[in-house]
Parts: C-alpha cells; sequence; structure tokens
C-alpha cells in the first residue's frame, strides 16, 4: 500500500508550490491554507514592494538606513527585454536605457527628466529569495533576500535573475550591498 501523507508528515518528494496552487484552486478556506505562509518565490520582489516595519528584517531600519525607501519594481514594457549587464548599473538617460535593454518595435516609454532606472542582474544563490533596493538619495543598497532551509529541503540550484527597478531621477547614485535573513515556514 501506497504511503498516506498527513498535515504533520512531508513527503521527500512534497513540492511547496503545489500547496500554492492547492491554495489558489480551492481557496483559501481549505485546510492548511490559512495556517502557513505560502512559499516565497525566487524573485519575490517581482510586482511587489518590500515591506516595512519593525518586524521585516529587510527594512530599511532593521538595516540601520533609516532615511532610504524601498525602490518600486519596474516591468519593461512587451517587446523590451533588460539585457544582462554588470551590475547594478544607474539608467538615466536613453543612451543609457539603449545599453541596457533590447527593445524591438516599441520604445521604453520612460521620462527620464522624472524617473531612473537600476537593472541589477546577478545569480540569485540557491537560498535567496530574492533583492530589494534601498535609495537614501546618495546610494542604493541592492539587499540580498536570504532564508533558511526546511529539514530534508533538496538544494534548489542557482537561478539567474535580472531585476529593474524605478527611482526619482536627480544626479547619479552609488551603490552598496546588504544581506538580510527572512523567516522560513517550513511545511
Amino acid at each position: 500500500m501506497g504511503a498516506r501523507s498527513s498535515p504533520r508528515h512531508v513527503p521527500r518528494s512534497y513540492n511547496p508550490w503545489m500547496r500554492v496552487l492547492w491554495c489558489l484552486l480551492v481557496g483559501l478556506v481549505a485546510p492548511g491554507c490559512s495556517k502557513t505562509k505560502a512559499p516565497e518565490p525566487h524573485r519575490d520582489t517581482a510586482g511587489s514592494q518590500v515591506a516595512t516595519g519593525a518586524a521585516d528584517p529587510c527594512s530599511p531600519s532593521a538595516l540601520k538606513l533609516p532615511s532610504a525607501k524601498p525602490l518600486a519594481v519596474w516591468q519593461p514594457p512587451a517587446g523590451c527585454t533588460a539585457r544582462q549587464v554588470q551590475g547594478p548599473l544607474w539608467i538615466a538617460s536613453d543612451g543609457d536605457a539603449d545599453q541596457a535593454f533590447d527593445c524591438r518595435g516599441t520604445k521604453l516609454g520612460v521620462d527620464f527628466t522624472k524617473t531612473a532606472l537600476v537593472v541589477d542582474h546577478r545569480t540569485l544563490s540557491p537560498a535567496q529569495t530574492g533583492v530589494v533596493a534601498l535609495d537614501d538619495g546618495t546610494t542604493i543598497t541592492i539587499v540580498d533576500r536570504m532564508r533558511r532551509p526546511c529539514p530534508d529541503e533538496r538544494p534548489p540550484m542557482p537561478v539567474p535573475s535580472t531585476t529593474v527597478f524605478q527611482a526619482p531621477a536627480g544626479g547619479a547614485r552609488g551603490f552598496a550591498g546588504a544581506q538580510c535573513t527572512v523567516d522560513t515556514r517550513c511545511p
């Protein structure tokens, strides 16, 4: 007979994304959906902003950057892709953008008098959930969001990642790096 799995037993072949899919299909009222946090994707910054507050280990205050503000992730328009550049790279003009983006049949559509872009290309380590960018007006700190592995978890492979952040225009910025470890909720 096949082995039964219970909420307390996690088979070796358990895929945490199946729980997310199950919760989306059945709804958040299904057993286990509202009690556990969905696993964070490798690029948890895509389409979202970094959470702020004292409980967030990646917040500006926790990283001792009280004047820094989180930068929003920016998605290029359809037909434009960010090139793999040595980064992070400050994009403040159309000439800079031509070197960092490949646009076919469309324009990037950024008003560089109001907005600058930061392109960050890197290989995420197996324990990394993504990156966030914090801007204090002179330095942009790229923060590696790390997590602790769960017991009996198969080690994931490194993942190439390109993230584009939107920043206020006005002067070039320097870059710094930081790292934080987010809470891991194992199934």
